[in-house]
């Protein structure tokens, strides 16, 4: 058994291409229709600077409150973040792209592991292109990553596992997410959605990318089920939210490889959560959420099945101080024949002008070995 600790503070500013990972602002409402949920797709990048047409329900923050309105945007414009938006025919497409230089030292207590020494890359390399139809009844987003190229050995990460990798976070695919999205507006008096492609499935917290996190987590893998072909589905009513998902459960072997689908309709998982406060089910003051999945993954010519869980809570608002922005969750992972993998997070950040303090203490409990190579 490992218990990795983490704990470490950075602050967090702009990557390549001008992009902040940001907490969503107010969302803009269509005229004539009740408040709009996030979409099935949308909590995994709930923080991504890239702004949603008026009542977009994409879950990317920050939206413009006359975005969609007759003559309230350019054909073309630079959005909040240096994000490019278009609007043709009453179409909206947004897009933004980033990149993290990154730099630190690894001092093991042995100095012969494989650890130890300087290392210096860039790590997140993505782009994220949103269409949304006139009404945001249809929106789709994709998201190629390009870590393949530029993370091939993968991002040194003492106690991070999965995919191969040990004491390291493996590349990310080229096809991150590729998600298609019908929303409806007024469904029993609240709102749904239904979202298919490449992408997360409804489990756990929001992707770390749309997160100030400049490196992963070692929990990642307990706490979110991402790159899978997914069918989701939320319903949304006065602060509550159910989701639902199917999707195949095999992770990808490489940043090419799509080939999981195969997989899909072998697993399942459901989220539910509550939001507090002031704003919608994007940018509410307090969101806690509860999330149960069934996974099957293949290991040694053999199906396991695993059961995940976990628990979070957060806290995001502008205070006096500035932007306050908190989570805390715990997950757990068990079954295939191996003892449980526990984790437990809490990560922090204040914006105050141009700057973003952010600290995280990670305590993570896996069966995984030391790294030899």
């Amino acid at each position: 058994m490992r218990i990795g600790f983490v704990l470490a503070a950075l602050v967090a500013g702009a990557g390549l291409g001008g992009c902040m990972h940001v907490s969503g602002g107010p969302m803009a409402e269509p005229v004539g229709v009740s408040p709009p949920p996030a979409t099935a797709d949308s909590s995994a990048h709930a923080g991504h600077v890239m702004e949603p047409a008026a009542g977009a329900v994409t879950g990317a923050g920050g939206a413009d409150p006359h975005a969609g309105h007759a003559g309230a945007a350019p054909a073309a414009s630079l959005g909040t973040g240096d994000n490019v938006t278009a609007v043709i025919g009453g179409w909206r497409m947004m897009a933004m792209a980033q990149a993290i230089p990154m730099a630190g030292w690894t001092a093991p207590e042995e100095e012969s592991n494989v650890m130890n020494g300087f290392d210096a890359y860039l790590t997140q390399p993505v782009a994220m292109v949103n269409l949304e139809s006139p009404s945001s009844r249809f929106t789709l987003r994709v998201t190629p990553n390009f870590e393949g190229l530029a993370l091939a050995q993968g991002e040194k990460t003492a106690g991070a596992w999965g995919e191969g990798f040990i004491d390291s976070r493996h590349p990310h695919t080229l096809l991150h997410e590729m998600m298609g999205s019908i929303n409806f507006w007024d469904i029993g008096g609240g709102a749904a959605s239904i979202s298919f492609g490449r992408g997360f499935a409804p489990f756990g917290t929001d992707d770390p990318m749309s997160r100030p996190v400049a490196k992963y987590p070692t929990n990642h893998h307990l706490s979110q089920i991402l790159e899978r072909w997914t069918v989701n589905g939320i319903f949304a009513y006065s602060g509550w939210s159910v989701e639902g998902g199917l999707f195949g459960g095999g992770e990808p072997t490489g940043p090419y490889d799509l080939s999981n689908f195969d997989s899909f309709g072998d697993s399942w998982s459901v989220r539910a959560g509550k939001r507090l406060g002031l704003g919608g089910l994007t940018d509410s003051a307090w969101e806690l959420t509860v999330s149960f999945g069934r996974v099957a993954e293949a290991h040694g010519g053999e199906t396991d099945r695993r059961t995940l869980l976990n628990g979070a809570v957060r806290h995001s608002r502008m205070h006096d101080f500035g932007e306050l922005y908190t989570l805390v969750e715990a997950s757990r992972a068990s079954g295939g024949g191996e003892a449980a993998y526990r984790s437990v997070l809490a990560e922090g950040s204040i914006r105050a002008g141009r700057s973003r303090p952010y600290g995280i203490a990670t305590i993570t409990l896996t069966t995984s070995g030391e790294r030899s190579g």
